[in-house]
């Protein structure tokens, strides 16, 4: 059985000249690096509006934004609590508060550098 190939891509053979500002060509090359992208790939994607790849997410953002919903889901339980009457005392109260507190501490710190996170837990 003959194997099935894929059909030839066309050759860019043709080149167009584009001058820009050091300034612009900076800021253009920080953008396609930051997608992953060469510098004129990424002029060719926009000059022909083809889509460009989302970034990626850097893993810190996506464990902080996991323990954003933990600290999240505290603030709802506390606000159910005392819509409910369930919190027994003010004591109770002013601890669910403060260890929340203490999360987005955390959660801020890490997120403008001054911690890793560790030093809290």
């Amino acid at each position: 059985m003959a194997a099935i190939t894929k059909p030839a891509k066309p050759k860019r053979t043709a080149s167009v000249l584009i001058r820009f500002t050091p300034l612009e060509k900076a800021h253009i090359r920080f953008l396609a690096e930051t997608l992953g992208l060469s510098f004129s790939e990424y002029c060719r994607r926009r000059a022909l509006s083809t889509p460009l790849p989302r970034p990626s997410i850097p893993a810190v953002n996506l464990r902080l934004c996991g323990d954003l919903a933990h600290v999240t889901a505290n603030i709802n339980q506390i606000a159910k609590h005392l819509n409910s009457g369930r919190i027994a005392s003010a004591y109770d109260l002013v601890r669910q508060l403060k260890d929340t507190r203490y999360e987005v501490e955390r959660l801020r710190a890490v997120l403008v550098g001054l911690d890793d996170g560790e030093r809290f837990r």
